[in-house]
């Protein structure tokens, strides 16, 4: 199971969750906006701090490789360097 986070502000309630399910091993997946919002001002720091990114374009790719566990790992890994 994993965390996916689409859009966070700097102080909200989904920040303490997503780093609740870090604490717990569970892979925690960002979206990378381009365009600067104050909605997204906290998935920038979820990734900063580790969470794998991924583009809004991304979305269904993410969702589909959250069903697939067996694909997911080397998805991850591939996304490593995206911050």
């Amino acid at each position: 199971m994993a965390t996916l986070v689409i859009e966070v502000k700097n102080r909200d309630g989904t920040l303490h969750t997503a780093h609740f399910a870090q604490t717990q091993g569970r892979p925690l997946l960002a979206c990378r906006w381009e365009q600067p919002d104050v909605v997204h001002e906290g998935t920038q720091k979820l990734i900063q701090n580790g969470a794998v990114a991924f583009a809004p374009s991304e979305v269904d790719t993410v969702v589909d490789m959250l069903q697939h566990p067996e694909q997911f790992e080397t998805w991850r890994k591939s996304r490593s360097g995206l911050r």
